[in-house]
């Protein structure tokens, strides 16, 4: 499906090669997945629950990767993936005031950037929020579908 809106817009797959995906940086933190220790930690934890289609804590401060423009390194391309691109300097000064900076480096902007024509943007976010919409469009499939056969019986 994201292929073919992807194709719909004029848009073609990344399709990386194997030394492409090879010379990607390395994961910085490795998500564990364990049974929790009651105890006191000084450093923090977070405990996620995977049923959900997101953790609260991303739905709150919009993290997704609709939203993301790589880490912060000064006068050089952002790194996502295997694709790299170099938003306009004046269009980050414009979101500063806007933009969620993470610990480990990693810019957001929020959902109500999105508004603003996808084209005058110059960011790499036309693709994905096609992919999001089709995110949507599962996650209420699966809310609505459900209600919908037990109220046909």
């Amino acid at each position: 499906m994201l292929l073919r809106l992807a194709h719909m817009q004029n848009y073609i797959a990344l399709s990386p090669g194997n030394q492409q995906v090879a010379s990607q940086p390395a994961m910085e933190c490795i998500p564990l997945v364990m049974e929790p220790e009651s105890g006191f930690y000084a450093d923090p934890v977070i405990v996620l629950d995977f049923q959900s289609l997101y953790p609260s804590m991303i739905i709150a401060y919009n993290l997704c990767f609709c939203t993301c423009l790589g880490k912060v390194v000064p006068s050089k391309a952002y790194t996502l993936g295997v694709s790299s691109y170099l938003p306009e300097p004046q269009l980050l000064m414009d979101l500063k005031d806007q933009l969620l900076l993470t610990p480990s480096g990693v810019m957001y902007v929020p959902s109500k950037v999105l508004s603003i024509p996808l084209h005058e943007l110059h960011l790499p976010w036309d693709i994905t929020s096609l992919w999001c919409t089709a995110a949507s469009t599962r996650m209420l499939r699966k809310i609505v579908l459900p209600k919908h056969h037990r109220n046909s019986f």
